[in-house]
Parts: structure tokens; C-alpha cells; sequence
């Protein structure tokens, strides 16, 4: 079997390597799949290169440079579904796997002209994330195009794969989804994520950190769909409350715009590390900690999320301080009473739900508990049974 594998994002983003290279190590593991052909677009005329060590991968990136506000979006739909056709002709593909619902649009104008099923995971409410976010309005031509592509996949898909049990039962009440609905939460290399004594030493004298000390991490943005202003209110409390307390903060924002924000705040910054790291070196610095903040704000779509960032924070053994209504992951911390705690980050810090934390982090066994719920539910095998069950059909 010949799978075309589509993403919507550059092969040198972040996102690429987190969230899809987990699932092309899981076709490269399945004997009945013969060649994957990854597609990855290209915002830049600078030459890429995907350094992947996935044998059975052809790395084909599809270089669509800006151009204003809508033609690079037009040359996406014009041009790439024309390549596309030409390519699953040539290469012989037989299924078409698209990552989010921006490249099952893709997908969808290509099983128009080849019938070849397609597949999107990662399928998401996009149109209304923008329209929420205030970056699209409802009359824009983006936000439009989007809905029809979407509810376009959910007629003609083969199957789609929202990344939370949450969504799932919104599309079925929802009735418009004409084929099978499998949740595939965002995926982890469990072993690739696991808790590191060694790093932990090795961090904390590279930043001058103590041992003593207690460290919270934060992974991600502020502002947007994340919390700002109440987020750096709520680490200053949680300075205040915590005794040796230190921030750890990866991010690809500008170290000075977060720690003036923090020192507005009035936490004191030599207490924070802000770093802008790669991808494989995040791990490292999660063995530092020793509990995370999600800094997701709660919205009407936020149920549909799957952060990548808790399945890495849980498989360290990190239990995470998170606000209700994210994904499915706030709804696993309150019902297992695990993984971390759920909280109003406007309503600022209650002392002894801290001290929860707290106690979670001095004891061995919640690293144990976290990673539990990192192999329940963000291990690669759930990803390797749906396509099984969905795409590659039973293994021999």
C-alpha cells in the first residue's frame, strides 16, 4: 500500500515534528505499508530538507512562498490539488492521509477528481477557532471557504479523527458526519519524553537552579488563545505561595517581552528562564520541573483541543495546572484526580489546591500516575490501531 501523507505546515515547524512525525513512524512500522510520500507546504523559496530517519518516507515539499493575503492561500487550491492528482497517478497511491481540516480541504478537491479515500486526523472546528479568536470575521472570505471545506470532508472522508472524545460527541450530535469518527489525541514518544534524573542534574546547573528548588514550566505562547495577563498573575502568585520557586519558560515569543510582563506582574525575574529550544532538546528541560502550566483559555471550541503539550508534560511525569473545559484533559484531571489540577486562572490561586501540587511533586508516584495517563491515552498504539482498523485494514 502507497500512502500520501499531507500536511499544511513547513517540515521545519515545530508542529510538524511533534505531531506528525510520531504518526509517519507508525506507517513506517506497518508491514503492509510500501512507500509514504510526505507533502509538507513551504512559506519560503529557501530549499528545505527533512532529516527524519523514516525509511519508507519520499520527503516531496510543495514551496508556496506569500504573497498577500489571499493569493498564497489561492495558489494552495489552485495549483497543489493539479500536483497532487499528477502525483498519486505516478506514485500509485491508494489512501490519502491529511493532517487538520486546512489539509483535508486539499484532500477533498483531490478525491473529487481521483475518487482515492482520503482520511483527516487532527479534524478540527478551524473556521470557528479563527472566527472566535477575532483573526477571522464571519463575512470573510476564509472563514466561509473553510466551513463549506469542512463540512465537505465530513461528507466525503473516509473517516476522520478529531483529536477528543469531546468533539467526537458534538459531531455525532451534530448529524452531518457520514463516515466512522475515531478519536486520535495528539501522540507522544513515551520513551523519548520519559523522565531523565540525569537532565534534571544536568538542566538545573546549566540554568542555576538548586535541587531544592520548586520549578514550574510553561511550554507554548501568551496571549490569543492563551492566557496573558492572568497567566503572569498567576505565576507571581505562585511565587508568592511556593517557597524557591522558578519559572521555566520555552517559547518562541521574545525572552524580553515575557520577562518584562512577568516583572510588570511584579515576579522577580532572576527567578526565570526564558529559552527558545528545538524540539528534541524540550524533553530535557521537562525533567527539570516539576509541575506545568497549559495556559489555553477556556472558549466555546476549546473542547476540541488535544495540546501536545500535556501529553509530553504527562509523559515526564508532570502534572499540569490547566483551566477547565481543554479538550479531554481537564475532564481527566478532575475525574481520576490525577495528572494535575484544574483551575480559573482569573479567579487567581487558592492556597491549598496549590499545596496539592505541591504534594503531587514530592512524591515519586505521581511521576508514575502522570505517565500512566500518558500510555492511556496519548500512546503511538492508539495511532498504529486506527489505521489499522481504518486505513491499512487487519494486520497480518
Amino acid at each position: 500500500m502507497n500512502i500520501l501523507y499531507l500536511g499544511y505546515w513547513s517540515v521545519l515547524d515545530g508542529l510538524s515534528e511533534s505531531t506528525i512525525r510520531p504518526h509517519l513512524e507508525v506507517l513506517d512500522s506497518i508491514s503492509e505499508v510500501n512507500e509514504i510520500i510526505y507533502l509538507s507546504i513551504e512559506r519560503t523559496a529557501d530549499v528545505v530538507v527533512c532529516s527524519w530517519p523514516i525509511a519508507k518516507m519520499d520527503f516531496i515539499p510543495f514551496y508556496s512562498p506569500p504573497k498577500s493575503l489571499f493569493r498564497d492561500k489561492l495558489f494552495d487550491f489552485t495549483q497543489l490539488p493539479d500536483l497532487l492528482v499528477r502525483l498519486c497517478k505516478a506514485r500509485s497511491i491508494d489512501k490519502i492521509i491529511c493532517r487538520s481540516s486546512l489539509a483535508g480541504a486539499i484532500g477533498y478537491l483531490v478525491w473529487k477528481r481521483v475518487k482515492i479515500p482520503y482520511y483527516v486526523e487532527s479534524f478540527e472546528p478551524h473556521a470557528d477557532y479563527m472566527l472566535e479568536s477575532k483573526v477571522w470575521k464571519k463575512w470573510d472570505i476564509r472563514y466561509r471557504l473553510q466551513k463549506f471545506f469542512e463540512k465537505r470532508q465530513k461528507q466525503t472522508a473516509s473517516a476522520i479523527m478529531p483529536v477528543s472524545n469531546n468533539y467526537k460527541a458534538h459531531l455525532i450530535e451534530e448529524g452531518q458526519v457520514n463516515c466512522p469518527i475515531e478519536v486520535v489525541a495528539c501522540s507522544v514518544d513515551l520513551e523519548k519524553f520519559q523522565f531523565d534524573q540525569n537532565k534534571r542534574k544536568e538542566v538545573r546547573q546549566q540554568l542555576e537552579i538548586t535541587e531544592l528548588a520548586t520549578v514550574g514550566i510553561y511550554v507554548g505562547k501568551f496571549g490569543g488563545i492563551y492566557y496573558e495577563e492572568e497567566a503572569y498573575d498567576f505565576i507571581k502568585n505562585c511565587n508568592d505561595q511556593i517557597g524557591g520557586f522558578h519559572l521555566l519558560v520555552l517559547t518562541a515569543e521574545p525572552k524580553d517581552r515575557i520577562t518584562n510582563s512577568l516583572q510588570a506582574a511584579g515576579f522577580p525575574i532572576e527567578r526565570c528562564r526564558v529559552a527558545k529550544v528545538k524540539h528534541h532538546e524540550v524533553a530535557s528541560y521537562l525533567s527539570a520541573a516539576d509541575f506545568a502550566f497549559n495556559f489555553h483559555k477556556r472558549t466555546k471550541w476549546s473542547f476540541a483541543l488535544s495540546p501536545i503539550k500535556n501529553g509530553e508534560y504527562w509523559a515526564s511525569g508532570l502534572p499540569i495546572v490547566i483551566a477547565n473545559g481543554i479538550g479531554d484533559d481537564s475532564d481527566i484531571i478532575n475525574k481520576s484526580r490525577q495528572g494535575g489540577m484544574v483551575v480559573d486562572f482569573k479567579q487567581g490561586l487558592q492556597t491549598q489546591i496549590l499545596q496539592k501540587v505541591i504534594d503531587q511533586c514530592a512524591m515519586e508516584r505521581a511521576r508514575n500516575e502522570c505517565v500512566a495517563l500518558a500510555r492511556q491515552y496519548r500512546d503511538p498504539k492508539i495511532v498504529r490501531d486506527v489505521y489499522l482498523n481504518h486505513i491499512v485494514g487487519s494486520e497480518k
